[in-house]
């Protein structure tokens, strides 16, 4: 049956509620956005057991170093800290709540950063070599390999190793602009990270000599 005056332009065969378009429509959900950061999530997931998971039982290994910062997050202030980690100390002093298994408490915060790095390992390696799946394999090597077994210590390696993450991801991914808020942004990283540990200032020279090196003429008549 036809409804007077009223033309279909296009073939049932053709409808976007066909069998065919729904399918194609589901086999694009796995290259959007939402199951990029899906995934990332559940990788986050599996990463924070595997990594929490294989210390467990593993005793001080690095006991002076770790009895020093252990002292500054716990019983000394901010102007008095032996070492100027103030984000460390600030955000470790929190597994003083842990009682007795605040050893456990900071290795998983420590997993926590070391994830958090991982996620812009990801980012960063997406980025330089266009592939989603080699940037994938590069993260989760990550955590399985050196860079993992900064869970295990009492100290601030992995909250700075973490952010350090981020402002290369910063600088690489947006640093070829002129926008003076952009570049706030990235110092502003490497400001915060440095808060973890001041190490992270010992890249300024470098960032300063790359981006002359970047901005210098490259046609010179001889």
């Amino acid at each position: 049956q036809t409804v007077a005056g009223v033309r279909f332009t296009a073939p049932v065969a053709q409808s976007t509620y066909s069998v065919a378009g729904s399918s194609k429509a589901s086999t694009g959900f796995y290259g959007t956005v939402w199951f990029e950061w899906l995934s990332i999530a559940v990788v986050s997931a599996l990463s924070f057991w595997f990594l929490t998971a294989r210390i467990v039982g593993v005793q001080v290994s690095v006991l002076a170093d770790e009895y020093l910062y252990l002292l500054d997050a716990h019983y000394n202030g901010l102007s008095t800290a032996k070492y100027p980690n103030y984000l460390f100390q600030w955000i470790y002093s929190s597994t003083k709540m842990c009682g007795a298994e605040f050893y456990s408490c900071a290795r998983s915060i420590n997993a926590l950063f070391v994830i958090f790095g991982a996620v812009f390992i990801y980012l960063l390696a997406k980025h330089i070599g266009k592939s989603k799946l080699l940037a994938g394999l590069a993260a989760v090597a990550a955590i399985l390999g050196s860079y993992g077994t900064y869970t295990a210590y009492f100290m601030p390696e992995a909250i700075f190793n973490g952010l350090m993450m981020v402002f290369f991801w910063a600088i690489i991914r947006f640093g070829q602009t002129d926008n003076l808020l952009v570049w706030a942004a990235i110092g502003s990283s490497l400001g915060i990270a440095s808060l973890a540990k001041p190490h992270g200032l010992f890249v300024v020279p470098a960032v300063a000599v790359s981006y002359t090196h970047l901005t210098l003429p490259t046609n010179r008549e001889v």
